[in-house]
């Protein structure tokens, strides 16, 4: 008779090696490569931002950006800060005055703005170079690291990708802004389709994916944008490295969700056509396994969109889900997955640093004694080139 922890080892490598996965990756497995999760970019965005105001001479704009964060919940991050800027600006451009009360202070339309592109700026500077809030200070050039991403590639790839482009390429949907997914890709040397047409700078063509759909193993769709997507003063989405001075990225905007109120038209509007994408692929009906690493399940959006396509793909998707377990539990989402009343809760494995779960809240692996490694992204790139026994 199979034992339970022969049971999760069989569940793990029999869904992992399927052939037709997409995966769903967070900010957690950027963190050791030294990009700061939410809360500390959030935080180190608002330093930067305050300092350089004060050191100026200009203190408008630090007091603007610390009267917006205290209107929010506490548990507001800096993407919730810049949906609210944006919010202020539409607000204030249907206005006569041009200008928005905040706080009792009034700000006009270029202040917004203004705020808007220094936030965006900080956030691309930032994730370019990496930080480290236990060091206490910016380090000196990019501290950035590539080594766990390249791991993962290798082991993803390394059964199946022998020089030859993988039948059914793998989907990879990130909320992160950095590039590391992509450029391991390359340093890998697997073909990868983003949705850009060109080198260094390229251009957005929502078809790109499906032109080259022979051609690639791998799509890359970035749900909140990237450090190199800009906006032209044409209103084009370009697509450009570190380096280059064009588009002037004073007449171009950084493009990072959730900041898209201006672009109406879907062709301009990137984030709705990623998300597109993310429900298609969901409920196409072939998809055989969602993998879930490094995403903390905050982002209502994304839930949502995960938990209707369940409910209509009649069993043929399983999700694996990798999450820190806290004190306090799994995150809520999860729970209400897993309970009884979930319809598709047989179809959801989740390992967590405690043990693992499926199809119900009872952790088959609970061991008081042991600290599960397989729901970090280098725990994962293990179990995905030796197999779940390694991790148990």
């Amino acid at each position: 008779m199979e034992s339970k922890k022969e049971n999760v080892q069989r569940l793990i490598d029999q869904n992992l090696n399927t052939e037709k996965q997409a995966w769903l990756l967070g900010a957690g497995i950027s963190k050791e490569a030294g990009i700061p999760l939410m809360t500390t970019l959030t935080s180190k965005v608002k330093k930067d931002l305050t300092e350089a105001s004060y050191e100026q001479g200009d203190t408008d704009l630090g007091v603007l950006f610390e009267s917006i964060e205290k209107s929010l919940n506490d548990d507001s991050n800096i993407e919730d800060i810049l949906s609210h800027i944006g919010d202020f600006i539409t607000i204030g451009k249907r206005n006569k005055s041009k200008n928005v009360t905040i706080s009792s202070n009034n700000y006009d339309v270029d202040d917004l703005q203004e705020l808007h592109r220094k936030i965006h700026s900080a956030i691309s500077r930032i994730v370019r170079n990496g930080y480290s809030k236990s060091e206490g200070e910016d380090a000196k050039g990019s501290t950035i690291r590539i080594e766990d991403h390249l791991e993962f590639i290798k082991a993803i790839y390394g059964k199946r990708f022998s020089g030859k482009i993988v039948r059914t390429p793998i989907k990879f949907f990130t909320t992160n802004y950095d590039t590391l997914l992509e450029d391991a890709l390359s340093l890998y040397g697997i073909k990868s389709a983003d949705g850009f047409w060109g080198g260094s700078v390229g251009f957005w063509d929502i078809e790109h994916f499906e032109k080259v759909s022979n051609e690639v193993s791998a799509k890359i769709f970035k749900l909140h944008g990237s450090i190199d997507w800009y906006n032209t003063d044409s209103e084009q989405l370009i697509r450009k490295r570190e380096g280059t001075n064009y588009p002037d990225e004073e007449t171009s905007q950084l493009l990072i969700y959730p900041q898209a109120t201006k672009y109406k038209l879907t062709q301009r509007d990137p984030f709705a056509q990623l998300f597109e994408k993310f429900r298609r692929t969901l409920t196409s009906g072939e998809l055989k396994l969602l993998g879930i690493c490094g995403y903390s399940f905050s982002d209502e959006h994304i839930n949502e969109e995960i938990e209707k396509a369940m409910l209509q793909v009649d069993g043929s998707t399983t999700i694996l889900a990798l999450v820190e377990e806290k004190e306090d539990g799994l995150p809520s989402v999860l729970e209400s997955w897993l309970s009884p009343d979930c319809t598709w809760k047989e179809n959801l494995l989740v390992g967590t640093n405690k043990g693992f779960y499926h199809g119900s809240t009872e952790n088959l692996l609970k061991d008081e004694n042991k600290d599960y490694d397989w729901w970090t992204f280098q725990g994962l790139s293990k179990v995905l080139s030796q197999g779940a026994e390694v991790a148990i």
